[in-house]
């Protein structure tokens, strides 16, 4: 038997008194109901309406024309879509009226997204089952992307077929965050940045073609993320100022980072003794995995001297900075993630208070000290934007698009001297020593300055 469709008055009124405007679907003796986002005074309704007049609302209603011409087309697509497809039954016909006309079965673009990260999420179980390095995205990468498709999806609202992912989708979405979120304009080309990965994750898998590729042409919001960095009197200041023990310490892992070339703080809070050895700091960056080759400079010597044990003999596998637990390594990725950002929202307060102390009035975190490194290594340097990046690891500048080829260990070493040179007034020397294993009793030093 054919399925059959009616609109109808539901039987009862919601909460603001008005009735919701359903198409019934019939098929194979099963019923279900679709609302239309029509709602109606009962009064309003005509029971009496068939498909050949078309007058469901009563011409009472200001927009009787407008809703009867919405009800007519509910009416046809539901129509239509049951001659294409004859061996659908209710919920099927049902499932296509609220996927945009297409087949439930359908590839699902947030589907897609879930299954790749869940992919990539077990990727990283397994690899910390097996205590082997993560062959995927890290876990910091998975934990950034999940957020992003989550809140797409809850925006959406419902499965989004690969054919319905339209540049005009994407521009209400971004409008969404912009408006109504209150996301500014580089937090919304983040989150677009993210849906263009999976996209091409999804084109990769030939769930979508390249010419459907709604990013294309894609025109991002404009908008430029505040920077932020110190100026060479306020690193010179910052420096130098005794500060209580806690802030000492923060301050310590501030300028480690910013003498092992601008180095993120992750590293640096894993950096072990053994990783110390001839005058040279070598380890794996954060991101893209590159190993890292740093000449000590007379001041990171003295800042990594200065967290040395009583007696100057460290194990070579304890870490140099007291803020990691020593089974950390054990930890799931999750659980390190927790950790260092624990650790960095406690440096980071140090930070702040330290330099509202100093009178700087910027909103100094650890990660200044790289935008500081790079903005007053590249004035040391003559704008050299190579030699700049091959200090801090980049691997291209985000302004001049040259791809680098790697810069070798010497010529790194003749750009960092030729940059702290520049930097340094004097000799910088380190007038308080940080007591790396009574940190923890700073807080009542803190409170007292």
């Amino acid at each position: 038997m054919p399925a059959t469709f009616k609109l109808v008055l539901a039987a009862k009124a919601d909460s603001d008194g008005l009735f919701d405007v359903r198409l019934r679907l019939t098929a194979d003796r099963v019923v279900r109901y679709q609302n239309t986002g029509i709602a109606l005074p009962e009064k309003q309704w005509n029971p009496n309406a068939t498909l050949l007049t078309k007058n469901w609302v009563r011409t009472a209603h200001r927009k009787h024309a407008a809703y009867n011409a919405d009800l007519l087309r509910w009416h046809d697509r539901a129509q239509q879509l049951a001659q294409d497809n004859p061996g659908w039954g209710a919920d099927q016909l049902k499932a296509a009226l609220r996927n945009g006309d297409l087949d439930p079965e359908a590839p699902d673009f947030i589907k897609f997204c879930h299954e790749r990260l869940d992919a990539e999420q077990q990727l990283v179980d397994e690899a910390y089952a097996k205590r082997r390095p993560t062959v995927g995205l890290s876990q910091g990468s998975i934990d950034v992307r999940r957020p992003s498709i989550n809140k797409f999806a809850a925006w959406h609202g419902k499965p989004l077929p690969f054919p319905l992912l339209t540049v005009e989708l994407l521009k209400k979405y971004e409008l969404y965050l912009l408006h109504t979120v209150g996301n500014a304009a580089t937090t919304v080309v983040k989150e677009l940045k993210t849906l263009r990965l999976f996209i091409t994750k999804a084109i990769r898998a030939k769930l979508l073609k390249p010419q459907d590729d709604p990013m294309h042409f894609y025109e991002y919001p404009s908008g430029k993320a505040k920077r932020v960095w110190l100026e060479q009197e306020e690193v010179v200041n910052f420096e130098t100022v005794p500060l209580p023990r806690a802030a000492h310490l923060a301050r310590t892992v501030y300028f480690i980072q910013h003498y092992a070339h601008g180095s993120r703080i992750g590293v640096i809070l894993r950096l072990k003794w053994q990783d110390r050895a001839g005058g040279r700091l070598r380890f794996t960056m954060d991101k893209g995995g590159q190993e890292k080759d740093v000449e000590e400079t007379p001041e990171l010597t003295a800042l990594l001297d200065s967290l040395l044990p009583p007696g100057g003999s460290p194990r070579p596998g304890a870490y140099i900075l007291p803020y990691l637990p020593a089974n950390f390594e054990q930890l799931h990725p999750h659980q390190q993630i927790q950790v260092m950002k624990n650790k960095l929202t406690t440096i980071n307060g140090y930070l702040r208070r330290a330099a509202k102390k100093l009178g700087i009035e910027k909103r100094l975190s650890s990660h200044v000290a790289r935008r500081t490194l790079a903005t007053l290594g590249e004035r040391a340097l003559g704008g050299d934007l190579r030699a700049t990046g091959g200090m801090l690891g980049h691997r291209r500048t985000s302004t001049t698009e040259i791809y680098l080829r790697g810069m070798d260990t010497a010529q790194v070493d003749t750009a960092s001297h030729t940059v702290y040179e520049a930097l340094r007034v004097g000799k910088t020397q380190v007038k308080q020593t940080a007591d790396a294993h009574g940190a923890s009793a700073s807080d009542e030093a803190e409170k007292a300055a």
